[in-house]
C-alpha cells in the first residue's frame, strides 16, 4: 500500500531492463467509483510531516490515503516494533504520496 508498485511500473515504462514484475496492492484508482483519497492528500501529507506530526501523518496516510480502517492503525500501535519502525520512516511519506499522485484520481474525471 505504498509507492513501490508505482515506482516499479514507472521504471519498466522508462526502459529499465525488467522481465517480470510482481506488484502488491498498488494504490491505483482504476474504475469510476473506486475509493480515492482527499484531493489535498499530497499537500496535507507534506504539511503533517513538516509540522513533525509523524503519528498523525501515518494515520492519515493509512486511513485517508490507502483506505485502511482506523482499527488497523490502532493495532499497529500495539504490535511489537511495528509502530516504532513506521515512526522511523514516517518522514518519507510525502515521497510515497508524490509517487502515487496522478494514479489516485477517478478515471472518469480525465
Amino acid at each position: 500500500m505504498s509507492s513501490g508498485a508505482a515506482l516499479a511500473l514507472r521504471a519498466a515504462k522508462n526502459g529499465v531492463n525488467i522481465t517480470k514484475l510482481a506488484l502488491h496492492e498498488p494504490s491505483f484508482v482504476v474504475k469510476e467509483g473506486d475509493r480515492r483519497p482527499p484531493n489535498d492528500f499530497l499537500n496535507h501529507t507534506i504539511e503533517l510531516i513538516a509540522n513533525n506530526n509523524l503519528a498523525e501523518a501515518i494515520k492519515y496516510f493509512m486511513t485517508k490515503g490507502m483506505g485502511a480502517p482506523s482499527f488497523v492503525v490502532s493495532m499497529m500501535r500495539i504490535m511489537p516494533s511495528v509502530w516504532s519502525n513506521l515512526m522511523a520512516v514516517a518522514h518519507t511519506l510525502p515521497y510515497d504520496a508524490a509517487l502515487l499522485d496522478g494514479y489516485m484520481e477517478d478515471p472518469a474525471s480525465e
